[in-house]
């Protein structure tokens, strides 16, 4: 999700508040180039590199929405809601009852949390694209951002408790700024799929390889920038492949 690195820049936060003494991996990763200037110049490039991709890809995801689809999807909100109680009650309770039986340590339950409690950004769009799903579907749970402006920090709250005392200072406004930034660029490709439908396939193309493109390069660039990621303990490592199967089972 876009609001992603204002929740893993709360966590540093809260973790170097911490018993010094505990090895906080999360920090050491988000730490990874400072005093480094290379690391510190291509993580500026890639953030400016991520804006426009997404901004593309959204465009071009807003190509195949018809306003009619739209609609109809608005008039049927079942499978909004599922969404919504699957992210925000079935996912957050999932991930802190695997915390508890794999004994993690509280940065990297917290870590799980705050993951568990993100809804999913324009990379299950991109994905609902490829495999031929429902985009229109996809692209409507934007209101997951809206209800995580409040179910996210309840959620943190809630659960988060069992492992740290520390309080939460949410990032309200980061939130909206994620919010309008998705809203504009997949308007913007509604009105061209209704005005200028031809100019709007080819939208829709070259954002299917922007999107490759996108996924390449994400993966490349936090390779090089956080190698310490291939260091996390297997317990991580484990849940990382868990915890999405069992999102995408019970979904």
């Amino acid at each position: 999700m876009e609001t992603t690195g204002s929740w893993v820049n709360m966590f540093d936060n809260i973790a170097s508040t911490q018993n010094s003494g505990s090895y906080n991996v999360t920090a050491d990763l988000m730490a990874a180039d400072d005093g480094d200037p290379t690391k510190k110049f291509i993580k500026k490039i890639s953030d400016i590199l991520m804006i426009v991709l997404l901004a593309v890809i959204l465009l071009s995801l807003g190509c195949t929405i018809e306003p009619t689809k739209l609609l109809q999807q608005i008039k049927k909100p079942v499978p909004v809601i599922i969404g919504i109680v699957l992210q925000f009650i079935v996912y957050p309770l999932t991930a802190f009852g695997f915390a508890h039986a794999f004994q993690l340590n509280k940065y990297d339950a917290l870590g799980l949390l705050i993951l568990a409690t993100c809804p999913g950004g324009s990379l299950s769009n991109l994905i609902t694209f490829y495999s031929s799903g429902d985009v229109c579907l996809s692209m409507i749970r934007l209101h997951d951002t809206t209800v995580a402006i409040g179910m996210m920090p309840l959620n943190l709250w809630l659960y988060s408790r069992s492992f740290i005392s520390s309080t939460f200072t949410v990032p309200y406004v980061n939130i909206v700024i994620s919010l309008v930034s998705i809203l504009v660029p997949v308007a913007i490709g509604i009105v061209i799929l209704k005005k200028l439908p031809k100019v709007a396939s080819y939208i829709t193309k070259a954002g299917g390889v922007v999107g490759m493109l996108f996924i390449v390069t994400v993966i490349a660039i936090n390779i090089y920038l956080y190698p310490g990621l291939f260091s996390s303990d297997w317990k991580m490592v484990l849940l990382a492949i868990i915890l999405p199967l069992f999102g995408l089972s019970v979904g």
